[in-house]
């Protein structure tokens, strides 16, 4: 399975066998860890395994009560500077991993922060400058869990994602790619994404949330720009996918009313 295909049976799992990946299939996550894309090299991003998932969540269960809500034998831990910029780029580079990891059979689930770093000490080393910003849980899934090929996602319509023209006059090849930016998972599937199409480009932006918002759950604006980021992942394997010769570009473009730039789908044909 390629990882167009895995975008169409990626799902938020939320229950795993209780089994652990063998260290073979370990070793295999480590190198594509190597390998991974940037879309920002020069922001300060990275990833640790955390693979005493258990122990983990014993000693987490102390500190946060309601986290043992997922469960999974392993965790990936997300790192970056504390910026807009860092949080879009853990979202990039790592769902590039979870549609792998999908590929394979391997469930995963993206989850926020609950806890102070202070908590992985005994884990996982973070480097200076950064600070954990998510997990990707990950494991063999529930037998209840399989991943099969989701028909009807329970998402918005894609013309509803679109801010400029008539999303009813979608093409079909910008349909589609549209359509895989709406099964990205988001938090608390809240979809912030909202596209602009030009020809054969593909402009990306996060829906602002209003000020009181911001205000109350600070949390919820940092995933929503991870979600950003992961959107930004599943246009480009779309693009290659469906335009072929296709990339990621900052092309800078001016935020809009009530929307943030995150940046453009391109087609080199365009």
């Amino acid at each position: 399975m390629n990882l167009f295909d895995a975008i169409r049976r990626r799902r938020s799992v939320r229950k795993y066998s209780g089994e652990e990946l063998s260290d073979g299939e370990i070793g295999w996550i480590e190198g594509l860890l190597e390998g991974e894309r940037t879309y920002q090299s020069d922001v300060s991003a990275g990833a640790a395994l955390l693979l005493e998932g258990k122990r983990f969540q014993e000693d987490l269960s102390g500190v946060v009560a309601n986290y043992g809500k997922v469960e999974a034998p392993h965790y990936l831990v997300l790192t970056s500077e504390g910026t807009n910029k860092g949080y879009v780029e853990i979202g990039y580079r790592y769902e590039y991993l979870v549609l792998a990891l999908t590929a394979t059979g391997v469930g995963t689930c993206w989850i926020g922060k609950g806890f102070d770093d202070d908590v992985l000490e005994d884990y996982v080393s973070i480097p200076p400058g950064q600070t954990c910003n998510a997990l990707i849980a990950f494991g063999p899934p529930a037998s209840d869990q399989t991943l099969d090929e989701i028909e009807k996602p329970h998402r918005r319509k894609a013309e509803d994602f679109v801010i400029n023209g008539d999303g009813d006059a979608l093409g079909d090849e910008v349909r589609r790619i549209v359509d895989c930016l709406r099964r990205a998972p988001s938090s608390i599937n809240s979809q912030p994404w909202r596209v602009g199409i030009e020809d054969y480009a593909i402009h990306l932006f996060m829906r602002k949330r209003s000020g009181i918002t911001r205000r109350f759950i600070t949390s919820l604006s940092v995933m929503n720009r991870i979600d950003s980021g992961i959107g930004l992942c599943h246009l480009e394997v779309a693009g290659k996918k469906i335009w072929g010769d296709s990339l990621i570009e900052n092309l800078s473009k001016r935020d809009r009313d009530g929307m943030s730039y995150i940046g453009s789908l391109v087609c080199s044909q365009g």
